[in-house]
């Protein structure tokens, strides 16, 4: 340190366990504690105690080689003892240093402008965002909407994906250390846990808090672990908070970790069923079964409907949160008050340390005796105290189970489109475009009706179907209602009497396709049932569930025979081979093969990096194909082998193999319907009839007609050696879900997101 050069401002003292740091510009030694009021490094000018805790503090500081340009000071003070010790800390701190170094070269993350060590002191010197904190943006305009949310998403995990990249985990993501920058209003991403690998060294004293409380996951409690999806967790929980205004720390108090399976009731505004599964996923306590990366979770935001028309499963209506519109108001306020240090991250800035409104700055503003001697009350703290004692008792109670888990909803929009409400001007013009171009179509329709051509045949890859058969004579028969939440899943009996549906209200509907009525309705667990299947026979049923497990159901009395165990994570698919003997399962990246008659597991098959889609076995019963984000993947049933891999351009959401066992059929994100040659891989046709996603596909038992479903409410129907196109308005409110045909070949059904499912008559 160096002589101080006089500067009409305040002028702060460095030593780190001094009670009242502030002092004006006209004093040379600190009155407190007698230590000299110097610049740092000759150079830093701290003006303002912004943060503190057990290893140092944080500082908000002027660099008068930049013409007092505004910076964040980090002090770490030495908590070591031994030269081993600070030795190892010492380096530990440089290599986190250079790693936020090349962090800060990204726009939404602040510079690091300096890093060293001076009188036993480690400091790292960082860029000053000027903005509000979403705390603060919480607390003036009140909780946010959908939009809102989704917008800040999108952004936290662009920014997460680069930090993760980099090797490094926050772990103390929440509404205080995310800034809208005045600038750009832009978000930004701050008080990153540099020194959190100080930890192997540098042990914190008792009490000392393990982590913002509430936005920590269990792993992350228990036992200062931390992994990219802790990080992801915390995004959750910060989702929450700001959809709520109240702190999850509030919620865990009232509920323990259940809190995360029945957060939606403490809102009170809806939200729609895809972003609270979306937000469901990244709050699963076993880190294990959430999103894996930031990339990942990314994919399945960009998918989710722009505009849903119909709210969640769970929302706020009538029944009052745990915490009223007064208290969480109150709630919100209290968070504003000075938090405390992370231990595991040392996060010493925790106090919007890297932004402070410049124009609200008040020396005075700070307590320094309320710094070093927390005192925490009921319902305050955006971080709690925790000591070894009161620690275990807390976790004790609040180890409960899993929460629900998510099923991502799958249209998707680009990430083009998320953008058209800042481009409103672009959107009206290409939307003329768009309009002029639908009159010339009809127009030429018009002429092609009048003489009556003959439609050509499905074009080879990258073309459209030019023909379209008019539907009239497809007729609805009957609507089914009793689900009380989606459709996910349909199977149809061998003898085309019987519908089976499963939906994400936990339950299974026998339906009497001739009458319409409902037979049976079984249910086994609070679980949502993800997919289901059929034996040939007609008398085993499969489902699979949301909890990792599988139940087979003896068809015609309802009864579970047996549940089987041993996927780790959600079941996205299930399948029955032709001959009824085997059973194939798939969940987050692997698929399971199991003997249907004794439960038995056969083989494991593993290759997926990403969460799988779909999977499906091919009637000869010699080949299994999985789909994943960005890649199909075909396999030797028998052998387990791995015979091809063919890459997506976009993501996989359903498959189908022909009767003949030679084409699969794969539908994706882009709307593009693909014919592969199943033995070698290569593909046949495309039909790009549509440009939003294909969210079901179904081939019937004769392999000449496909069907699939999905947004704009339309079942399209073709026949595969003709290329003819029908389509059906189905009046669902929403996405065609799911579809299946009869074995008879004379019954289509539909299963929505409305909860309702349509019975066709197809001529």
């Amino acid at each position: 340190m160096y002589p101080r050069k006089l500067i009409a401002v305040m002028l702060c003292c460095l030593n780190p366990a001094c009670k009242n740091p502030s002092h004006p510009d006209d004093t040379n030694f600190c009155s407190n504690c007698g230590t000299p009021l110097l610049l740092l490094r000759n150079r830093y000018h701290p003006i303002k105690l912004i943060g503190a805790g057990g290893f140092g503090r944080t500082y908000l500081a002027e660099d008068i080689d930049k013409l007092n340009e505004k910076c964040v000071i980090k002090q770490f003070a030495r908590q070591t003892r031994g030269t081993y010790a600070l030795k190892k800390a010492k380096d530990l701190f440089e290599q986190e240093a250079r790693q936020l170094q090349k962090l800060g070269e990204y726009p939404q993350i602040p510079r690091l402008l300096a890093y060293f060590e001076d009188n036993s002191c480690l400091y790292m010197v960082q860029e000053f965002i000027d903005g509000e904190n979403l705390l603060s943006e919480l607390k003036q305009e009140g909780i946010f909407g959908e939009q809102k949310i989704r917008d800040l998403l999108q952004d936290l995990l662009n920014i997460l994906q680069i930090v993760h990249e980099h090797k490094i985990v926050h772990r103390d993501i929440k509404p205080d250390n995310i800034v809208r920058r005045s600038s750009d209003r832009k978000l930004v991403l701050i008080d990153f846990g540099a020194s959190k690998q100080l930890m192997t060294t540098v042990m914190p004293e008792h009490g000392t808090a393990i982590g913002s409380m509430g936005y920590v996951p269990m792993e992350q409690i228990e036992a200062g672990e931390a992994y990219p999806a802790s990080d992801l967790y915390s995004l959750g929980a910060t989702c929450f908070h700001l959809l709520s205004g109240i702190l999850p720390w509030e919620a865990w108090k009232r509920e323990g970790y259940s809190w995360v399976k029945c957060w939606r009731k403490y809102l009170q505004q809806p939200l729609s069923q895809e972003l609270g599964l979306f937000i469901d996923k990244l709050l699963r306590q076993n880190y294990k079964q959430r999103y894996q990366s930031a990339e990942i979770a990314l994919q399945e935001l960009i998918k989710l409907p722009l505009n849903s028309s119909q709210p969640g499963e769970f929302f706020f209506s009538g029944n009052q949160p745990y915490l009223s519109q007064e208290s969480s108001q109150e709630s919100v306020t209290r968070t504003l008050e000075p938090s405390y240090v992370n231990s595991n991250s040392i996060n010493s800035n925790s106090i919007n340390s890297n932004s402070i409104n410049s124009n609200s700055i008040n020396s005075n503003s700070i307590n320094p005796n309320s710094i070093s001697s927390p005192s925490l009350q009921p319902g305050i703290p955006t971080r709690e105290i925790i000591s070894p004692s009161n620690f275990q008792s807390m976790l004790s109670s609040s180890l409960l189970e899993a929460p629900a888990a998510v099923s991502t909803s799958n249209n998707l929009p680009s990430l083009h489109s998320l953008a058209l409400p800042k481009q409103s001007s672009k959107v009206k013009q290409g939307l003329t475009v768009v309009g002029i171009f639908i009159l010339l179509s009809l127009g030429i329709y018009g002429i092609w009706s009048k003489n009556k051509e003959t439609s050509p045949s499905v074009q080879k890859a990258e073309t459209s179907l030019s023909s379209t058969v008019p539907s009239e004579e497809i007729v609805l028969v009957k609507t089914l209602t009793g689900h009380d939440s989606r459709i996910k899943s349909m199977v149809i009996s061998p003898d085309s009497e019987t519908l089976i549906s499963a939906s994400t209200d936990n339950t299974i509907h026998i339906w009497h396709i001739p009458t319409g009525k409902l037979e049976k309705k079984i249910a086994n667990r609070n679980s949502h049932v993800r997919s289901i299947a059929i034996s040939p026979d007609g008398n085993t049923l499969v489902s699979a569930h949301d909890d990792n497990k599988i139940d087979i159901w003896y068809l015609p009395t309802g009864k579970l025979v047996t549940s089987l165990n041993g996927h780790n994570s959600d079941i996205f698919s299930v399948i029955i081979s032709e001959d009824g003997r085997t059973l194939a399962s798939g969940s987050e990246n692997d698929i399971k093969v199991w003997e249907l008659a004794t439960g038995k597991l056969q083989t494991t098959l593993k290759g997926h990096f990403a969460p799988l889609k779909s999977i499906a076995l091919s009637p000869d019963g010699q080949t299994i194909v999985s789909a994943s984000a960005n890649k199909i993947k075909v396999w030797d049933l028998s052998t387990g082998e791995l015979k091809t891999t063919i890459p997506q351009e976009a993501g996989i959401y359903s498959l189908a193999i022909a009767p003949d066992s030679r084409t699969l059929i794969s539908v994706d994100f882009n709307g593009h319907v693909h014919r592969w040659k199943l033995k070698t891989g290569v593909l046949k046709h495309t039909l790009a009839d549509r440009r939003d996603t294909v969210l079901s596909v179904f081939i019937s038992q004769d392999g000449n007609t496909l069907v699939t479903g999905g947004p704009n409410n339309q079942i399209k129907i073709r026949n595969l050696r003709t290329g003819d196109l029908r389509t059906i308005s189905t009046d669902h409110p929403d996405d065609v879900k799911s579809v299946a045909i009869a074995p008879d070949g004379k019954t289509l059904i539909s299963g929505n997101k409305d909860e309702t499912i349509k019975i066709w008559r197809i001529p």
